[in-house]
């Protein structure tokens, strides 16, 4: 996956459309997902269209559970327990 894409490979919208990290991380349905790639990316929940940023050096983020499902799909992520 190149930088900067969603998780359908589209292309991210601006930084300034990203959702406070704080929403993400207080709603009751969030879960820890781990990156397994190295380079850097930003992808876009399809489901509550926060923007998360992943890389070698922060594999780990909080995400809204409605957004797990596709990008565990992808084959990028794991899921935390």
């Amino acid at each position: 996956m190149a930088a900067h894409t969603t998780a359908a490979g589209k292309p991210a919208p601006p930084a300034g459309g990203t959702a406070p990290r704080a929403t993400v991380q207080a709603q009751a349905g969030a879960v820890t997902l781990r990156y397994l790639a190295g380079a850097p990316i930003q992808v876009v929940g399809p489901a509550s269209h926060a923007t998360y940023r992943f890389s070698r050096e922060a594999p780990l983020q909080r995400i809204a559970r409605a957004d797990a499902e596709p990008l565990l799909a992808s084959g990028y992520f794991r899921m935390e327990i």
